[in-house]
């Protein structure tokens, strides 16, 4: 190389003059560093290239693993948002399930409460024709009506129906004529209700009104307050808005009408059905 670079240079000093041996050695140390030069930068674009290469492998096998992984969690969600919807419609199914035998149990237990009160209405009826209430008369009853009438109350008010119901009849029997013979009856009529045997109850009423309506006196209105209270515990709401109306229009001197019409003001809020 030195040799060709040599004649180059004595070709080019044959045009404009051979140089000198200095000159020689200083071009010649030029060449060499420029060599040296373009060898470690031909090393480092090797190197570069290299690390380039290696960069990109890493990359792609990057782009690989997060293919693979980007495919198994696609193939996961597919398959929880499967389970979610399987899920969701086997809630939905135990839902209406639960729905329908809470529907269920509910009528379970209306029916079994109309079988409870069935029984205890024929308990006490029973015991009634048995004679059995007249056992529950309080050894120290009093005598006299309005004694007995208030033993009756303080009984019912205790909760002691099957006493106060015996007085009742005692009072009914033995003083039949006094006033307290008909707020007797009335009594009567509540310690059924106390049972809620409407029926019994009512019958007590209605036989303290037809009694005392022709004439209008308060007997009757009292009576017909009772039995439109006890069809709004029976929920037959339009039967008590009925006696009600009865009462206000039929009985208008009375305060117990004016009471009824108080009360239809209100009646659907406490008896919407």
């Amino acid at each position: 190389m030195l040799a060709r670079w040599f004649a180059l240079t004595c070709i080019a000093a044959s045009l404009l003059g051979c140089p000198t041996r200095g000159e020689f050695k200083d071009l010649e140390g030029r060449v060499n560093a420029l060599e040296r030069s373009q060898g470690r930068l031909d090393d480092q674009i090797a190197t570069s290239v290299r690390r380039l290469e290696n960069l990109h492998a890493l990359v792609e096998e990057a782009t690989a693993l997060l293919q693979k992984n980007g495919a198994r969690l696609n193939a996961k969600l597919d398959g929880l948002e499967s389970d979610q919807r399987i899920a969701a419609g086997k809630i939905e199914e135990l839902f209406h399930a639960m729905e329908g035998a809470l529907k269920d149990l509910a009528e379970r237990r209306k029916e079994l409460e109309v079988v409870r009160l069935d029984l205890e209405s024929l308990r006490s009826t029973l015991r009634d024709r048995a004679g059995i209430a007249e056992l529950a008369l309080p050894k120290d009853l009093p005598s006299d009506a309005p004694g007995m009438l208030a033993e009756a109350r303080k009984r019912l008010k205790i909760d002691d129906v099957l006493t106060a119901r015996a007085v009742c009849r005692e009072i009914m029997k033995r003083h039949m004529s006094a006033p307290e013979a008909v707020e007797a009856r009335l009594l009567l009529g509540d310690t059924y209700a106390a049972e809620k045997r409407w029926a019994d109850a009512v019958k007590e009423y209605q036989a303290v009104h037809d009694a005392y309506a022709q004439k209008a006196e308060a007997p009757a209105g009292r009576a017909l307050l009772r039995i439109a209270e006890a069809m709004e515990a029976k929920k037959e709401c339009r039967k008590a808005v009925d006696v009600y109306r009865y009462l206000q229009t039929s009985f208008k001197k009375l305060a117990e009408a004016k009471e009824a019409g108080n009360r239809l003001k209100d009646m659907k809020k406490r008896c919407p059905k």
